[in-house]
């Protein structure tokens, strides 16, 4: 069997200082992590957690912690080779602390009472993945110290959690006894970290633009996009699928399900088992079908069609079938399809958007569709639940009806600025217009005291 081999540098993620120096890097064979110092040599003790971490976590996960904790290790390249074994708890984290807000440009503050322990705020400069860097340090020290390798108390151990995470075991009264008191929730999430990344609400992205699929089709039209990377961008807007989930199907999943509009699908952490299925439309069912007898048939390494593999009627051979492969047969990779396609596609369109921002469209648009249905009064109250958690279970969300209101949330905040542009627009009428002093326009003024109470009850909901 032809082993998959590939070297990743954190070369992504430059720092002035090490632009022209060998760097820390990381490879990909047979399954396995390894990890080389600026010299070419195996680091066995970064390539031994890396071993760890794999058994712990999911290959991207691994791959996002080796470059962040690399990109950490290359800043600081002018050290002495193994620093972040030889020095103390108290060193790494000053060099931590140094990098953080002279690298990532991240403000640190320490902690309510407690001057040693800080919480990492992101600046205007500061890259959205803090979060990862913060996490990939925590793992890296705490299994060198499961390793044996490192010796001390972990440079990111947040020392002070005894006390604010404890929990009586004969438990609390409730509220509404009037016991107690209620108890305050703290402004940063209770973490072992040292450093501790201050507490933001994720806010998705929420696509209401009826045209966002078409411009991405223009952009991959203009680009030349084949067959294959056409169907890939339709099943991401009408599945709502990840990227990683559309590309990961193979032709069991879709023969599973009858070959028809839905296959099967493994979702996010489920480790590739298939938990869900997705659906798509019937014409996207006979561009597959086409793709499969035309342009895959001629790429692929049996140079058959549709038919050919079907016949074996053997479940394991199916599963090892992926429906979107490149020239050399083989799956079609995340990265690739995200930056020689759709970020080029994009960029002709003149716009900036992320693959799983289609995804992000779908759930706007089902929502805006069902809360329009309930304004119609033409559904009961017990009908829009069912719909909406039919929606959960579709999307997968862990977090169910959780995640659904962040999405409400943010389209009542649509709905205030589409209201407030309403205003805007009588306010230059009024403006415009020459009324007579001594006879007022009697339906601007209704509209506009009609509006102003509307937008009113609307901002008070918000509070």
């Amino acid at each position: 069997m032809k082993h998959q081999f590939f070297s990743l540098e954190s070369s992504t993620l430059t720092s002035g200082n090490v632009m022209n120096k060998k760097r820390y890097h990381f490879a990909f064979y047979n399954n396995k992590w390894f990890v080389f110092d600026g010299n070419n040599q195996l680091d066995l003790r970064l390539t031994s957690f890396a071993k760890l971490q794999a058994n712990m976590s999911a290959k991207n996960t691994v791959e996002a912690y080796l470059r962040q904790i690399l990109h950490w290790l290359n800043y600081y390249d002018h050290l002495a080779a193994g620093f972040y074994i030889s020095f103390s708890a108290e060193k790494i984290r000053l060099l931590l602390f140094a990098f953080l807000a002279e690298h990532y440009k991240c403000k640190l503050k320490p902690l309510k009472g407690d001057d040693e322990h800080y919480l990492v705020q992101r600046t205007a400069n500061s890259p959205a993945y803090i979060g990862i860097f913060l996490s990939a340090i925590n793992a890296l020290f705490r299994g060198l110290i499961r390793l044996g390798l490192y010796e001390g108390e972990s440079p990111t151990k947040f020392l002070s959690s005894d006390e604010n995470s404890s929990i009586p075991s004969i438990g609390l009264m409730p509220l509404i006894s009037g016991c107690r008191a209620p108890i305050e929730t703290p402004s940063f999430r209770l973490s072992n970290n040292y450093f501790i990344r201050e507490r933001s609400e994720w806010v998705p992205q929420t696509i209401d633009c009826e045209n966002f699929p078409e411009l991405i089709f223009s952009g991959g039209e203009a680009q030349k996009w084949s067959q294959r990377e056409m169907l890939i961008c339709r099943m991401l807007f009408e599945t709502g699928a990840r990227l990683s989930e559309v590309l990961g199907l193979t032709l069991h999943d879709w023969a599973n399900q009858g070959l028809q509009q839905r296959a099967s699908s493994f979702s996010k952490g489920s480790e590739g088992v298939r938990v869900k299925y997705i659906i798509w439309s019937k014409t996207t069912t006979k561009l597959l079908i086409r793709y499969f007898n035309e342009q895959r048939k001629g790429i692929s390494k049996e140079r058959q069609g549709l038919d050919h593999y079907l016949n074996k009627n053997n479940e394991d051979y199916l599963k090892s079938i992926f429906i979107f492969i490149n020239r050399n047969g083989v799956r079609v990779k995340d990265n690739s399809y995200r930056k020689l396609y759709w970020n080029r596609a994009v960029t002709y369109s003149r716009i900036k958007a992320h693959p799983h921002q289609a995804r992000h469209w779908l759930v706007t648009s089902q929502i805006r569709i069902i809360n329009e249905d309930i304004s119609t009064g033409n559904y009961s109250k017990e009908e829009m639940e069912s719909r909406y958690e039919s929606l959960i279970r579709y999307m997968g969300w862990r977090s169910g009806r959780a995640m659904l209101d962040v999405y409400n949330h943010h389209l009542q905040r649509d709905q205030i600025v589409q209201l407030q542009e309403r205003l805007h627009m009588h306010l230059h009428c009024s403006i415009s217009r020459k009324i007579d002093k001594n006879r007022p326009d009697k339906k601007i003024d209704e509209s506009l005291t009609e509006i102003f109470s509307v937008t009113e009850n609307r901002l008070q909901h918000e509070e």
